[in-house]
C-alpha cells in the first residue's frame, strides 16, 4: 500500500525549508533525493513502520539547499493513501 510522509520545515530551524528529501521505509521501500517535502512510499499494511529521512534544507540568506538533517519518526499502523507529517 501506499503512503505520503511528509516533512515539515520545522526540522530545518529557523528561517528553513525543506528543498529536498531521501526518505526510507522500514520495512518498505525508500526514495532517493526528491525536490520538495513529500514522497510516496509502498510499505505493508497494518504494521509498525519506522520512517528514517535526510533532509536538505534551504535557509533565507542562500536560497538553496545544503544544510543537511536526519528525521526520524513512526507510524504504529499505517493506513493506506495517508499523510504522515515528521
Amino acid at each position: 500500500m501506499t503512503i505520503y510522509p511528509n516533512i515539515a520545515d520545522t526540522n530545518c530551524g529557523f528561517g528553513g525549508w525543506v528543498w529536498a528529501v531521501q526518505i526510507a521505509a522500514i520495512p518498505g521501500n525508500s526514495k532517493n533525493w526528491t525536490s520538495g517535502r513529500w514522497v510516496a512510499l509502498q510499505v505493508p499494511g497494518g504494521q509498525y513502520i519506522r520512517i528514517v529521512a535526510n533532509v536538505n534544507c534551504a535557509y533565507w540568506w542562500n536560497r538553496k539547499g545544503g544544510t543537511y538533517k536526519v528525521v526520524q519518526g513512526s507510524i504504529a499502523s499505517a493506513k493506506a493513501n495517508t499523510s504522515y507529517w515528521f
